[in-house]
């Protein structure tokens, strides 16, 4: 493992969706704590490879596996996807709705986005994403009628998945993670 990554530590901010998080591998360990968590159990997730995909060993006040809504491995996505959800957006419009709120769990800032389809097709790099609202850089040019499709450009690099789990990932709240390699 000479000049490999071989561990990555950070933080991310819940949604309550699942949350994909691009460490450049995927991790044989990891642990996440939600530190401000509002509801006072301060859970600490701790997941091995081998376990089921979802799981996690979820230590609170009293210490329980959990069979869903825990960790998963994400083995990364090459680019120009098409994301299942569509969008509608009018001309000189710089945000578009997604057919779904979910839309956070395909996109994030930074992303290229090519949305619509033929002659009202065009390119934009992603600000913000608000439940189903995407607020991109430019102002469209041309309108995207409703289930217009949207792909992304941009690929997404290995990692692991963090589930929906209503202690660990709760919107607005702010965990840490270590995953190593």
């Amino acid at each position: 493992m000479f000049g490999q990554q071989t561990h990555a530590l950070g933080t991310f901010t819940g949604t309550g969706q699942i949350i994909n998080v691009e460490v450049g591998f995927i991790p044989r360990f990891l642990a996440a704590f939600n530190y401000n968590d509002a509801g006072a159990v301060y859970p600490l997730n701790l997941w091995f490879q081998g376990m089921p995909a979802a799981s996690a060993c979820k230590i609170t006040t009293a210490t329980a596996r959990i069979t869903t809504l825990g960790f998963s491995e994400f083995a990364g996505e090459a680019p120009n996807k098409t994301l299942s959800q569509t969008a509608t957006m009018s001309a000189a419009a710089t945000t578009f709705t997604a057919s779904a709120a979910t839309i956070i769990t395909e996109l994030k800032a930074g992303d290229v986005i090519r949305v619509g389809a033929g002659t009202a097709m065009e390119e934009f790099t992603v600000v913000s994403v608000s439940g189903a609202t995407v607020t991109v850089n430019v102002a469209a040019t041309v309108a995207k009628s409703a289930g217009s499709p949207i792909v992304r450009g941009t690929g997404r690099q290995p990692g692991f998945v963090i589930g929906a789990d209503t202690d660990m990932n709760v919107s607005g709240e702010v965990g840490y993670y270590l995953a190593l390699r």
